[in-house]
């Protein structure tokens, strides 16, 4: 999750720089156990969860404009307005600051660490030094709960849990108005995305909602409010004492 109030973190080009440093197959295969516990993922509706919403474009654009390649993310680097002094092997703010940013981690979540740590070595590549710093989840949540305006933090590890098994309700409460609104993408705005989440949600007629939520899901792959890490699976506590007469 990046910070929308501070530059560089509200640049696009910063972002795809950022998702362009994340090697999903790494994560695949050791944060994730092979896919036992997670499935590493970039996209903002993971097709086996929602297979009529999930959007074979934003994919291929993924692939084709983000997916894990240093050199381009060097160059997103250098087109978000940073600067690259070969000589000192350092990245730097157009006002001549050196850029190292933190990345806050959820300290004690499974994977949470070794993710930062991954994104931390990956950056390292291109000489961008990214601290990793760990957190409790209640620090975290503070962090994020004041205005997003006031906010201080650079990029975090936080994620969302399961919203709603209808994807154009599960992007609205992220990326749409109603995450506008109430903070969830941390002060991301985009009116054309929340118009095209609006109708998907509102409108009767499901193969327009479907259509509609396909098309969103190309925008947010090319701004990222966030960027996906996975989907991972977590046991959910169900009362279910006298219903459908359950016997307990």
């Amino acid at each position: 999750q990046f910070n929308f109030a501070r530059y560089p973190y509200n640049n696009t080009y910063f972002r795809r720089a950022i998702i362009s440093l994340i090697d999903y197959s790494t994560i695949q295969s050791t944060i994730c156990d092979g896919g036992l516990v997670c499935v590493a993922s970039p996209m903002f509706l993971l097709p086996s969860s929602y297979p009529a919403f999930a959007s074979p474009q934003a994919y291929q654009y993924y692939l084709q404009y983000e997916s894990y390649n240093l050199t381009r993310a060097a160059q997103y680097l250098k087109g978000a307005g940073l600067v690259y002094n070969q000589a000192k092997g350092q990245w730097y703010l157009p006002n001549g600051t050196v850029f190292q940013p933190t990345f806050l981690y959820w300290a004690g979540h499974p994977g949470s660490q070794a993710f930062a740590e991954l994104l931390q070595s990956a950056a390292a590549k291109i000489n961008l030094t990214i601290t990793p710093v760990g957190e409790s989840i209640s620090t975290i949540i503070a962090a994020t709960s004041v205005p997003y305006n006031q906010q201080t933090w650079d990029m975090l590890y936080l994620g969302w849990g399961y919203v709603s098994d209808i994807g154009p309700i599960q992007l609205e409460f992220l990326f749409g108005n109603e995450g506008y609104q109430s903070e969830n993408a941390g002060g991301f705005y985009n009116q054309t995305i929340f118009n095209i989440l609006q109708e998907a949600v509102s409108t009767s007629n499901y193969t327009k909602s479907v259509e509609l939520t396909k098309l969103a899901q190309v925008y947010l792959m090319q701004q990222l409010p966030y960027v996906m890490l996975s989907w991972n699976v977590a046991d959910t506590v169900v009362n279910i004492h006298n219903f459908a007469n359950y016997i307990i």
